[in-house]
């Protein structure tokens, strides 16, 4: 699953933090049908396991772009099953660094 993310205006964290409510809200509203509450389900769970497991002081310390007015465009690709992140920008594809 892929969620595109802009960091233009806010740092990846944040960005991640308004998409996640943002798609919590669409999810709840009444006239979402089966298939989109399950396509909002996953990317809510991948955007819950990335700020739950990814160490986002040190991906914004590695990646200075991801932080606030960065790269405007980022994808973020999680695999389901084992929630193994990618994020995607600037032509780099990367694996963000986990807590400890």
């Amino acid at each position: 699953m892929e969620i595109r993310l802009e960091t233009d205006r806010f740092c990846i964290e944040t960005e991640v933090r308004r998409t996640y409510e943002r798609l919590l809200k669409q999810y709840f509203k009444p006239e979402e049908d089966k298939n989109s509450r399950q396509k909002l389900e996953a990317q809510i769970e991948g955007l819950k396991a990335f700020l739950e497991l990814i160490d986002v002081k040190a991906l914004r310390s590695s990646y200075p772009e991801l932080d606030k007015g960065g790269e405007a465009d980022v994808i973020l690709k999680v695999k389901s099953a084992d929630q193994e992140m990618v994020l995607i920008f600037n032509g780099k594809e990367i694996t963000p660094p986990r807590k400890s």
